[in-house]
């Protein structure tokens, strides 16, 4: 599984890689920069936290690696923006890598808590919110409609960061089924 996370993550990095210019620009840069590099880093977490899908949930020390995974990716998913932007250097690449390992995170951060019986089956629910939506938009793209972008939100944007939070802490191994 983690050999196919990186074949995805691969590929929607070659298949936007004409997205690599500032906005406003339309020269690409010569170089990915430092927050897309970090986002790449982010990205390899989440594939070995999709590795551990295959697996029976980890005991003793090796329970924590799914956690530790999730917490870093999470952490250089704080960073990776910011330090895209005081190096001159955010771009629309780094926005679809963003929300493409963002939502390939919270995935496999759900199916493994659910597998860990730490959160309820009805919360994958949540795991393919982000999968419908997109196909929601591909589907009315095939239909000819118009797809609106969602306006920003400072709401969406704290509780995706709560969500992402609340997964690193069930993926720590301090909560046993009920």
């Amino acid at each position: 599984f983690s050999a196919a996370a990186v074949i995805y993550q691969l590929s929607v990095l070659w298949l936007s890689l004409p997205h690599n210019h500032r906005q406003g620009e339309s020269i690409m840069l010569p170089s990915l920069g430092w927050g897309n590099r970090l986002t790449i880093l982010r990205g390899m977490l989440i594939a070995g936290l999709v590795g551990f899908l295959l697996l029976p949930e980890p005991q003793g020390w090796l329970a924590w690696l799914p956690g530790i995974f999730y917490t870093l990716a999470i952490a250089a998913d704080f960073f990776d923006g910011y330090l895209a932007r005081i190096t001159n250097h955010a771009t629309r690449l780094g926005e679809i890598l963003d929300m493409s390992f963002d939502g390939l995170g919270i995935l496999a951060a759900i199916i493994l808590a659910v597998l860990y019986d730490r959160l309820p089956n009805w919360y994958l629910i949540v795991a393919f919110a982000r999968y419908a939506f997109v196909f929601g938009l591909w589907l009315r793209t095939r239909l000819g409609k118009v797809n609106y972008d969602l306006p920003p939100s400072i709401r969406r944007r704290a509780l995706a960061g709560f969500q992402m939070g609340f997964l690193a802490v069930m993926l720590w191994p301090l909560f046993s089924p009920p």
